[in-house]
């Protein structure tokens, strides 16, 4: 008898000892880890990533959310939600994750641990700067190195938290946080209706609470820009609410460290890129720092609506919560090239 328990105890102590080991998921989790990409440099055009899948049917809210490694103190607090089988990306800015491998945790509103990675293990491999790691396929435990990133950022377009109004009839479009010297600040809006909308006892406000009200009309299908003294937003990072006449969140986004003479604004998807081609008061134009996406800029590509088709900088970064009229998602496979 005494053989058959240590026999057992043994049986025991492997089985948890290689559970230990592997990546853990709680079970009742819909939202997983699925890509992520910690050998950047670091910056806001090429920071340190997390992609989440959203595996159930249902839309699930990421208010009070976090994303963590080991430690506590370097975390990203997520908000916004995540559509049915689709993705949000997360960036790392200040708080760098450890290029030499660490843990990667999600922790729900409730602080409960939702999914959890240890990267550059022996099952979730190590990649190269410029490279990826994530899981195939989409939602799948088995991990490989991307050469090609596909990290997919989808509209959500409902919050089950109600941070976004039922219907958006307006929407934040283009930022301008970090001006040339001389300029001002400012912050474009968009009215993608067909009557023009009153904007009185409108307000922005940023993540201080510092209040802006806004004033006049905004035509259909029109750009209307709010102009405001250099120092208002934080170019190290920022939060914008849009608030409608009753006082009701229409629309919310933060952005990272801003660069001078950069501008954030939404492409023709409602993604927000980093644009070194600011456009107040007229369509979006998305164009990069480097010779490739100069080149193809200069051909001058916009479109009516939130921005333009022009080639998308390196960085890719959702508003925390955007909605459309008629929302799409677009999202694809990790092993389909997203």
């Amino acid at each position: 008898m005494r053989v058959v328990k240590i026999f057992l105890s043994l049986i025991i102590v492997t089985i948890f000892g290689f559970l230990l080991g592997q990546p853990t998921r709680a079970a009742t989790s819909t939202v997983l880890i699925n890509e992520f990409a910690a050998v950047t440099s670091g910056t806001s055009v090429d920071p340190d990533w997390v992609e989440l899948y959203n595996d159930s049917n249902s839309i699930v809210s990421l208010e009070g959310w976090l994303l963590r490694d080991l430690t506590e103190t370097n975390k990203v607090s997520l908000t916004g939600c995540i559509s049915p089988n689709s993705f949000r990306k997360f960036n790392f800015y200040t708080n760098r994750l450890d290029n030499g491998g660490d843990l990667i945790r999600l922790f729900d509103q409730n602080g409960s641990l939702v999914d959890s990675i240890e990267y550059f293990s022996e099952d979730i491999p190590k990649h190269e700067k410029g490279g990826s790691t994530g899981r195939i396929s989409d939602g799948n435990n088995s991990w490989e190195v991307f050469a090609n990133p596909t990290p997919t950022n989808s509209i959500c377009a409902t919050i089950t938290g109600g941070t976004t109004s039922p219907s958006l009839k307006v929407s934040l479009s283009e930022v301008y946080p970090n001006p040339e010297k001389g300029g001002g600040e400012w912050v474009e809006i968009y009215n993608p209706g067909s009557t023009k909308l009153d904007l009185t006892n409108w307000k922005l406000t940023d993540a201080a609470n510092h209040v802006k009200a806004l004033s006049g009309e905004v035509g259909q299908k029109s750009y209307k820009v709010f102009n405001y003294p250099s120092g208002w937003l934080n170019n190290n990072g920022e939060t914008l609410n849009l608030l409608d006449s009753a006082g009701k969140l229409v629309e919310k986004y933060s952005f990272g460290p801003s660069e001078k003479g950069f501008a954030w604004a939404k492409d023709t998807t409602g993604i927000w890129r980093l644009t070194i081609t600011p456009t107040p008061g007229s369509a979006n134009k998305i164009t990069g720092t480097n010779s490739t996406t100069a080149a193809n800029a200069s051909s001058g590509k916009e479109s009516a609506g939130f921005a333009s088709t022009g080639i998308e900088p390196t960085l890719d970064f959702l508003a925390d919560t955007f909605q459309s009229d008629s929302p799409s998602d677009f999202s694809n496979s990790n092993s389909e090239g997203k």
